[in-house]
């Protein structure tokens, strides 16, 4: 990073990949890239628990499972009743080392979305403030819904 503070500067294809990477990392560590993960476990849970009260033979099969390990007798409407409404009965909690996990394992492939991007180095003029994150910002002009200007401001996603 301290070459690319260099007048005329252009970043070579290895401190790009170095820099995504980098970013990559920081976005799949965070707490929310956790929850993202905990959530789609909730959602894909959910759909199994769906696709499993369409097949009779395998709500069968779970119950009898279930009786086995737990010693509980349910009748099988308790039990499509408790698969119907999950929450409850039960509370969903995934492990978060598992979670942390999942989630870096996407690092390598936004690392490399991000380095599809157009990459380039910008300088702010002297005296000024210069923002950048992965939130969108004003740029000062929006165009409404039928095209025209607004002066609401235009939400545009920053790029690396």
């Amino acid at each position: 990073m301290d070459r690319w503070q260099e007048p005329r500067a252009i970043p070579e294809p290895h401190e790009t990949a170095e820099v995504a990477y980098f970013l990559a990392l920081l976005h799949t560590r965070v707490p929310r890239a956790l929850s993202t993960v905990q959530e789609h476990g909730v959602a894909l849970t959910l759909a199994k628990l769906d696709q499993l009260r369409s097949d009779p033979e395998q709500v069968k099969r779970e119950l009898q499972k279930f009786e086995d390990e737990t010693g509980k007798a349910l009748t099988e409407e308790e039990y499509l009743e408790a698969l119907a409404n999950p929450f409850e009965h039960i509370q969903m909690q995934f492990n978060e080392k598992v979670a942390l996990g999942i989630s870096l394992g996407t690092t390598d492939g936004l690392a490399a979305e991000l380095l599809s991007l157009n990459w380039c180095l910008c300088t702010a003029p002297h005296d000024t403030v210069f923002t950048t994150c992965d939130a969108r910002f004003d740029l000062g002009q929006r165009r409404g819904s039928l095209g025209e200007a607004s002066d609401q401001g235009d939400n545009t996603p920053n790029s690396p």
